[in-house]
């Protein structure tokens, strides 16, 4: 025997086959709040009823949160995360943006993502999560079109251009990036 506080609780935490599941094996689950159980026929059709609500009613969230998201990128509000070289919360380059600038020039010179994240872990420098750098993390900087303006709004599938002042200049990072495409395709070639 299975005690739920509601039915509204279950169907909140519990896939529909998962139920079913329980319920073909014998497994009999008590709703306090309904005082159901699902030795009940009647309660079967309850729950089946709630499942489906549930699932509209999550759609319907879903569809108010992506078209209040793609709002305000059509009005240009984006409260980013933090980027290395931008002030926390902002696209206002910082002090840090050197190294930033550093990193790319390096990468279009053909220095390997590694040898990077050695040098920036050399200069003492962590990401803006505090772990020391990677390859892959020196790879996701270089490949972030944050630092040439642009904004990737993925919920939104959109990107905006010359959103903000990049750290470097798009022909560097187009550089830089057109360069990794070709490495990887050598790669895996």
């Amino acid at each position: 025997m299975i005690i739920s506080e509601s039915i509204r609780a279950w169907v909140r935490y519990h896939d529909m086959q998962d139920t079913l599941r329980l319920m073909g094996s014998g497994e009999v689950i008590v709703f306090i709040a309904e005082d159901m159980t699902t030795a009940d026929s009647m309660t079967a059709t309850v729950l089946t009823a709630a499942y489906m609500y549930f699932e509209v009613e999550r759609e319907r969230r879903s569809e108010i949160g992506r078209a209040v998201y793609i709002d305000r990128v059509r009005r240009g509000e984006y409260t980013p995360r933090q980027y290395l070289g931008y002030a926390p919360g902002t696209f206002i380059p910082s002090d840090d943006r050197k190294y930033i600038v550093e990193m790319f020039l390096e990468a279009s010179q053909g220095v390997e993502a590694d040898e990077i994240a050695e040098w920036m872990n050399d200069c003492g420098l962590r990401t803006v999560k505090g772990n020391v750098f990677t390859a892959r993390a020196v790879r996701a900087i270089l490949s972030n079109p944050v630092y040439c303006g642009n904004v990737v709004f993925h919920r939104a599938g959109r990107v905006v251009r010359d959103h903000h002042e990049g750290i470097i200049d798009r022909e560097l990072w187009e550089m830089v990036n057109d360069k990794e495409t070709t490495e990887q395709e050598g790669n895996a070639a």
